[in-house]
């Protein structure tokens, strides 16, 4: 991916435009590790048991296999929804 990144999307080029002069192959390297590791480590491993026991259609609404709802809160608290966001309200202010 940081070849994809650096040299078919040519990250150094973006870098020049408008709201990216803070992206660099460091920061799009960072967020690539950060990335490895909550797939890795929170989202892989539940793969087997959404495909075994996947959701369930409940009289209160559809609900996620076991683990799921634990792996999106620390997704959400570790800022994977707010990339683009504005950091005043919990963003990471990355160009979108």
């Amino acid at each position: 991916m940081q070849f994809v990144i650096n040299e078919l999307a040519g990250l150094e080029s973006l870098a020049t435009l408008p709201g990216y002069e803070e992206v660099n192959s460091e920061l799009a390297g960072a967020v690539l590790e950060e990335a490895a590791k909550i797939a890795s480590e929170v989202l892989a491993p539940l793969n087997k048991l959404g495909d075994e026991r996947g959701a369930s259609l409940t009289k209160e609404g559809v609900v996620a296999a076991e683990g799921f709802g634990a792996a999106y809160r620390q997704f959400i608290e570790n800022g994977w929804n707010g990339f683009g966001g504005d950091p005043e309200y919990g963003g990471q202010g990355l160009p979108v």
